[in-house]
């Protein structure tokens, strides 16, 4: 027995030792073999054609209700490949078939300077698009779970268990996974746990050439964490991340290695360069950035907080997601995911810590401090004035509860960390059953259409009690490798089945469909705009991964001089002036009609005269039906190509 103890503490400390050499390999054969957690099989399913090589699926199962990466985001970075204006352009002539910002928005790779801010999209610029691909999903996520590691080897006093279960639950945890290539969600969690491990390392550095390189690390960082551009979402993490900072810095601070004098001039000299850099960007993109911020949708919205108290109690059941996917009615299982916190235990244990052990540690008080006022703006409407003033009126308050999440997890390993005195067993066991029962009660109440069958109340049950067992172990500090284990059972279980492991790209270029784009597209020169008609999305974004300029493909934000030559009035204007995906179809004649229907105000439905082509100087139409009833003297129609029940066709406009 003893010599097996020894031998798996032997195996567990080589891992740590070569965890990089590890990692390394781990990217490098990923990347060989094209992996990712992509979606993208779902375009045979939409498409309705076979490909010439299989779905490209290898375990799991692709997400439909993930159309943000498979059916936007995805071909809108392959897209860049087959850019008319050049490889990876900053302004792409290919998206909404203008003049687009594929920087700022959306963040696609593009071959400028400003692309040293967004290192997952290098493989982009370096390998085809399968292996960039796997660059993006692959390296973001090995990148989290390291990071994450050694933030947790920092905070917790270098206790290996305690590091991995935090790095397994954030890395796997519902919310990551459920949005992982969408919103930047990991280069926050990456770039935001990086500035605090640069933040403690210049603090304990004596030579100052190696801190004037960490300083430009913590801009780097900056940048990359800034323009992420989605404000819900980096605001409150901003907080966590403030909050640790504070903690952090009375901490290292008391080491005596500051100087005023040598260190100020550093800290400003790296923030005087990314502060550039930003400035830069920023004026580079600035006609983007005032068009968004002037949107109806996303546009500038404001919130004051409240109403989000149940999904701070979310982490209890999306163990289930993955293999129900159920119904929420009114939302969706991403909008429902969270962290696996277990809130609000880490406010209790923080709490027994601070007030009945009496210690009055900085950090501890800061993640206290940092976990209550996140929660009361998701609990408690706030006077505006403070929502504002905070800049939480940016933010939505389900959004905000993925920083409670966050913040609570850490809150609950580090009081655990520095506690010396457990209270009683029993008393654990008793809070432990109310806990547990009062958590599937009030999920029960606040969501009853979740829990249609018995098995499923029973699941959470189990996972409540599974997690509690995790607690208890983790407080009295007894097998820590059992702990550790537990939670990786618990964060596997919870978010390794959301996404597949795919393999390649060929399910979208050996389609016939998209093969028969490209060959019209590339006929041209991909001069031509195109508009996809009578089929609705996602095959409106089919002949961007072509490089096919198409008007109508998903308009990350608005085109209004295009849409105001067809409502010259401007009565449609809140109907186009959004972020949307547009479905076009033809008609005879009549006025030009905008219409966003009721159930998806981010799509956009669009009734076209067929003279109206030459007005947005239409030159080809992929549909699905025959054309040639729309025909008149101005306007001809000629078919190219038909690939099952898809139609290509070139528009021929007279004077």
């Amino acid at each position: 027995m003893e010599n097996s103890k020894k031998r798996s503490t032997g195996i567990g400390e080589i891992l740590y030792h070569f965890r990089y050499l590890i990692i390394v390999v781990v990217f490098a054969v990923s990347g060989f073999l094209e992996l990712s957690g992509s979606s993208i099989s779902m375009w045979e399913d939409f498409i309705g054609i076979q490909s010439q090589s299989g779905d490209g699926d290898l375990f799991g199962q692709a997400r439909m209700i993930r159309s943000d990466e498979w059916a936007v985001n995805t071909p809108m970075a392959f897209s860049q490949y087959f850019a008319k204006d050049g490889s990876f352009p900053y302004f792409s002539e290919t998206l909404r078939g203008a003049k687009t910002d594929a920087f700022i928005v959306y963040g696609q790779p593009v071959l400028s300077w400003e692309v040293i801010f967004r290192p997952f999209q290098w493989g982009y610029l370096l390998f085809a698009p399968a292996r960039g691909l796997s660059f993006f999903w692959c390296g973001r996520f090995l990148a989290l779970l390291m990071i994450s590691f050694e933030l947790g080897m920092y905070l917790f006093n270098r206790r290996k268990s305690y590091a991995v279960a935090y790095s397994a639950l954030l890395s796997l945890s519902p919310v990551v996974q459920w949005w992982f290539a969408i919103n930047g969600l990991v280069e926050m969690l990456v770039f935001g746990q990086a500035v605090l491990l640069i933040v403690s390392a210049y603090f304990n550095q004596r030579q100052y050439w190696k801190k004037i390189l960490l300083a430009l690390g913590l801009a780097w960082c900056g940048g990359c964490y800034i323009l992420v551009f989605y404000p819900p979402w980096q605001i409150p993490l901003g907080y966590v991340f403030l909050f640790l900072l504070i903690g952090i810095t009375a901490k290292e601070y008391k080491k005596d290695l500051w100087c005023w004098k040598k260190d100020i001039p550093v800290i400003l000299g790296a923030l005087l360069i990314l502060g550039i850099a930003m400035g830069a960007i920023v004026c580079k993109s600035w006609n983007t950035i005032q068009t968004v911020m002037n949107t109806a949708y996303p546009g500038t919205r404001s919130f004051a907080g409240g109403g989000a108290l149940r999904k701070l109690f979310n982490w209890a059941q999306g163990i289930l997601y993955p293999f129900m996917e159920p119904a929420f009615g009114g939302t969706n299982v991403c909008e429902e995911a969270s962290v696996i916190s277990f809130f609000p235990l880490g406010i209790l244990v923080g709490l027994w810590v601070l007030i009945k052990e009496k210690k009055r540690d900085a950090m501890l008080i800061s993640l206290l401090t940092g976990t209550v006022f996140l929660t009361a703006y998701c609990v408690l409407p706030w006077p505006e004035i403070l929502a504002k003033a905070t800049l939480l009126s940016n933010c939505q308050p389900d959004r905000v509860v993925l920083a409670v999440g966050f913040i609570s997890l850490i809150l609950l390993l580090y009081a655990s960390v520095i506690s010396e005195k457990a209270p009683g067993k029993a008393a654990v066991g008793i809070v432990g059953v109310f806990f547990a029962g009062g958590t599937m009660v009030f999920l029960y109440k606040s969501l009853p259409e979740l829990y249609v069958a018995k098995r499923q109340v029973a699941a959470v049950c189990v996972i409540l009690t599974v997690s509690l067992i995790l607690v208890g172990i983790l407080w009295y500090k007894w097998k820590s490798t059992v702990f550790a284990w537990g939670c990786i059972v618990l964060a596997v279980l919870n978010g390794a089945f959301v996404n597949p492991i795919h393999k390649g790209v060929d399910v979208i270029y050996t389609n016939p469909l998209v093969q028969a784009v490209a060959a019209e597209a590339d006929s041209d020169d991909k001069q031509g705009l195109w508009i996809v008609e009578n089929i609705g999305f996602p095959c409106i974004n089919i002949p961007i991964m072509t490089g096919a300029p198409t008007i109508n493909c998903t308009n990350t934000y608005p085109v209004l001089e295009r849409w105001k030559k067809l409502d010259s009035t401007g009565i449609y204007e809140d109907t186009y002036n959004r972020y949307v995906h547009i479905f076009m179809q033809l008609k005879e004649d009549g006025e030009t009609v905008f219409e966003n229907p009721q159930t998806a105000p981010d799509h956009l439905n669009i009734t076209l005269p067929a003279k109206e082509l030459k007005t947005l100087n239409v030159k080809h139409i992929l549909t699905n039906r025959d054309l040639s009833e729309f025909e008149s003297d101005n306007v001809k129609f000629k078919l190219k190509n038909q690939v099952g029940n898809y139609r290509i066709y070139d528009v021929i406009t007279q004077e």
